[in-house]
C-alpha cells in the first residue's frame, strides 16, 4: 500500500531553520528545515496478524508491516518523533 504520513505533526519543529536541535535520544543535531521537510510517500507491505475491535465495537485488524525499507523506516520514525515532541509540548 502507498501511504503519505500527515504534515500537520511537523509544526511542533518551530523557529528559524538555521538553528540546530538535539535529539532526545543522543547528540546528533538536525537543522530544524530538514526536521519540517514534509512527508513522503512511502510503499509499504504487511499482513493481517489479527481480527480485534476498535473503540466503538467495530471490526479491525492488528497488521505487520514487513520488508520496509530505509526511506519508509526514517519516515515513520520522523512522525513517531514528532508526535512524542508535540504531546511533551502540551
Amino acid at each position: 500500500m502507498a501511504v503519505r504520513l500527515p504534515d500537520v505533526v511537523l509544526s511542533v519543529h518551530k523557529g528559524r531553520d538555521d538553528e540546530l536541535v538535539s535529539a532526545p535520544m543522543g547528540d546528533r543535531r538536525v537543522p530544524r528545515k530538514l526536521l519540517r521537510r514534509p512527508f513522503e510517500e512511502i510503499q509499504l507491505r504487511g499482513r493481517v496478524v489479527a481480527t480485534v475491535k476498535d473503540s466503538k465495537r467495530r471490526e479491525a485488524y492488528e497488521v505487520e508491516l514487513v520488508e520496509i525499507d530505509g526511506l519508509g523506516r526514517q519516515e515513520i520514525a520522523r512522525y513517531i518523533h514528532a508526535s512524542q515532541l508535540a504531546r511533551i509540548k502540551k
